[in-house]
């Protein structure tokens, strides 16, 4: 879904690191130099740090510097996810989780975000949501997906938001609350307009 992927690279962008060429890269980045983006982070990267590996993932995913090649970013995203990095994980869970440039394997993508979740990845909270609910790779239970939607809704995420106004709208695993369901979804429309504008600037015509 778009507000993922704004969601996720509005958090890329602004990550520091304190290998050298790291912030230069962050720096073309946001200027649309995606070629040196790519140059300052790929030696780092190859070096071992899991900032480095998990842009270039998303440049790989998204063609940003390169063409689209999902098993490079697959790879990426791995090394990254393997050494803790907690938006690789809920990352490279989402792939697991649909097949996208790996074979699916939803018991593997459970667990990539219940790891990514405990370190307060919101991203992966709003996937675990979407599993229990859907009752994907897990006993469905709305209970538990209001949970997971709340925590990633309290870190301003946006679909998590959304979501979560539903939830409230239909009284599916909480007590039904047309106050709060409006609340949420308000929430939820103000984050994608601040990340899209902090992602492509503020003079872009926004169509809603």
């Amino acid at each position: 879904m778009v507000w993922r992927i704004i969601f996720a690279l509005s958090i890329f962008i602004t990550t520091s690191s304190a290998f050298a060429g790291f912030d230069e890269g962050v720096t073309a980045y946001k200027a649309g130099d995606y070629a040196t983006a790519m140059k300052e982070w790929l030696p780092l990267a190859k070096k071992g740090n899991p900032d480095a590996q998990r842009n270039l993932g998303i440049m790989y995913q998204y063609g940003e510097g390169a063409k689209v090649d999902l098993k490079k970013a697959v790879d990426w995203y791995t090394k990254a996810a393997n050494q803790g990095e907690s938006s690789s994980q809920a990352t490279l869970g989402d792939m697991y989780l649909n097949g996208v440039g790996i074979k699916k394997d939803v018991a593997k993508a459970l667990d990539l975000f219940r790891k990514s979740a405990k370190q307060g990845d919101a991203n992966a909270e709003a996937n675990l949501g979407d599993m229990y609910k859907s009752g994907v790779g897990v006993k469905n239970d709305p209970a538990e997906a209001v949970n997971w939607y709340r925590k990633a809704a309290e870190q301003d995420h946006g679909g998590a938001q959304m979501m979560l106004g539903r939830m409230y709208f239909s009284g599916l695993g909480v007590t039904k609350d047309v106050i709060e369901s409006i609340k949420w979804t308000r929430k939820d429309s103000m984050v994608y307009v601040k990340a899209f504008i902090s992602r492509f600037g503020s003079n872009t015509v926004l169509w809603v």
